[in-house]
């Protein structure tokens, strides 16, 4: 580890093999660079943190591209930043180009032995993690003893058995994040109580959030069950929510309760998980009509405009308009959405920017 004399952070540079589409460096990464220019940006993030002493309110930034991971990147506890000062691993938002791709390549996809995380906050504090795409791994992101963690702006996708996993973590918050297309679940936490803000949970083999003797903030988000899984899963655990879309299919189910020493309860419809639990008072169970979570776009639908960015711009051709416009919190700050909004924000993970697809 290297240390120096600093009197303000550092910001450090990590990129790929090429530039196209770069935003933050003006060369390609290399494992003998220094990693603290954008003219010398090393290759991944895990050289920054062997190479470094990452302190307070210092920013790793990964550049647009694609990041083969061929083990485990650790963030640990002398990572970490301070509560004024967060240490912030921070990629790309160009997502013309797909952005900053870590792909773990785990051939353990579904193991219950061979974790295969690509992303592990061991007692870390003061960190957030923002606009990283996490694909092939068996546990995208994993944590034991978080303290002031956040997820933001993150896609986690195509892995296997669950895209966050963390126990015993305090003050940990996942905003604008998807997780889709793990075999098993789509996160899960132990002994602890996270945030959800704004997130996607959906299409996953398993159950959509699992929450083991603690609970857990969930707000503006779409939370998706086939099958036979559930939007919540809980055992000796609560969730405090509200403004959600709990949609279930198939054989799914919007909850599991599970508490010691009594049965098991299933509650097979809205109505009754929140006659239950006093919680979801004005949530709904609803298609969201995404428009096209299979490649990844959940821009909600709308003929008075949508996002593409593919395009750049708002395209006026959907039919049919999707319950998440204006479907958010009352309280919730919608000023950064185009006109016309209501007056309200979006549900899901665009509520509230500025690619908000438009009400009426």
């Amino acid at each position: 580890v290297n240390f120096a004399l600093r009197l303000v952070p550092v910001t450090y540079y990590v990129n790929d093999a090429a530039t196209v589409g770069d935003i933050y460096c003006s060369d390609v990464g290399a494992p003998e660079n220094n990693g603290l220019s954008p003219v010398t940006p090393t290759d991944s993030l895990k050289s920054i943190l062997d190479l470094y002493d990452i302190e307070a309110g210092d920013r790793i930034l990964l550049d647009t591209g694609y990041y083969p991971l061929a083990d485990t990147t650790r963030v640990l506890a002398n990572d970490s930043g301070a509560l004024s000062q967060p240490v912030q691993i921070v990629g790309s938002t160009n997502w013309l180009y797909d952005g900053t791709v870590m792909d773990r390549q785990s051939t353990n996809k579904g193991s219950l032995s061979i974790s295969d995380s690509a992303l592990d906050f061991q007692s870390v504090s003061n960190v957030i993690l923002s606009y990283v795409t996490v694909q092939n791994a068996n546990n995208a992101i994993t944590g034991f003893r978080p303290i002031s963690l956040t997820i933001s702006n993150a896609l986690i996708r195509d892995g296997g058995i669950a895209g966050i996993s963390m126990s015993l973590g305090n003050s940990v918050r996942v905003r604008n994040t998807v997780i889709t297309r793990m075999m098993s679940g789509g996160a899960s936490f132990s002994q602890m109580s996270p945030s959800i803000d704004s997130c996607i949970i959906w299409s996953n083999g398993g159950s959509a959030l699992s929450i083991g003797n603690g609970s857990a903030v969930v707000s503006n988000s779409i939370l998706h069950a086939d099958s036979t899984s559930f939007c919540y899963d809980l055992s000796n655990a609560r969730i405090y929510g509200d403004y959600n879309n709990l949609y279930f299919v198939g054989q799914a189910y919007p909850a599991r309760y599970n508490e010691t020493l009594k049965p098991t309860l299933i509650l097979e419809g809205l109505p009754q998980w929140t006659e239950f639990s006093t919680q979801d008072l004005y949530s709904v169970s609803v298609d969201p009509l995404f428009a096209d979570a299979s490649a990844d776009d959940y821009h909600p639908r709308s003929p008075f405009g949508r996002f593409d960015r593919s395009l750049g711009t708002f395209v006026m051709t959907d039919t049919n308009l999707s319950y998440l416009v204006d479907g958010g919190p009352p309280a919730f700050a919608y000023d950064q959405e185009p006109e016309p909004n209501r007056g309200r924000r979006n549900m899901g993970i665009y509520g509230n920017t500025l690619e908000a697809s438009m009400g009426y």
